[in-house]
């Protein structure tokens, strides 16, 4: 199964999805915080890091 399921993107979609993603996670003091405490494993279990992910 693909990331995004049955759907088409184009590259600049996703490029613009992860980027959206990426920018507000950084903005998660928490989530910085946990991303130099923990490996990236543990930072990839973590509920809030999830949490954020599966937020709308």
């Amino acid at each position: 199964m693909s990331l995004f399921g049955a759907e088409s993107f184009t590259a600049s979609q996703i490029r613009e999805f992860v980027q959206g993603l990426v920018e507000r996670l950084l903005a998660d003091p928490n989530l910085v915080k946990q991303t130099k405490a923990n490996s990236t494993k543990q930072f990839l279990e973590s509920p809030d890091f999830q949490a954020e992910v599966r937020r709308p």
